[in-house]
């Protein structure tokens, strides 16, 4: 529900919230999507449940995939995509994803 508060918010403001390190809002928008949260102490924080997926093509049979779920994906997705709308220039902020 975060992650669609803030694109709204995003979307409604047409800039990311003044003052917000957008490098550091991907950083933990991508540990709570990946379930491997931690709070300012370090310790670990329950993120959203994972399910295991087939990885795909191209991944080693090793390799074990996880996903929070399609709607929780979409959220996550729309997210990143009107973040990176505002912040052209910092490509690397996002590249990881």
């Amino acid at each position: 529900m975060a992650c669609i508060d803030l694109t709204l918010a995003i979307r409604k403001e047409g800039r990311v919230p003044e003052g917000e390190k957008v490098a550091e809002l991907v950083k933990r928008i991508r540990r709570a999507k990946n379930g491997n949260i931690v709070d300012k102490k370090g310790k670990p924080v329950k993120g959203l449940p994972q399910k295991k997926i087939s990885c795909g093509k191209g991944v080693r049979s090793d390799v074990a995939c996880y996903s929070p779920g399609p709607k929780a994906e979409v959220a996550y997705d729309d997210l990143i995509a009107e973040i990176r709308k505002d912040t052209p220039l910092l490509p690397q902020a996002t590249a990881a994803f």
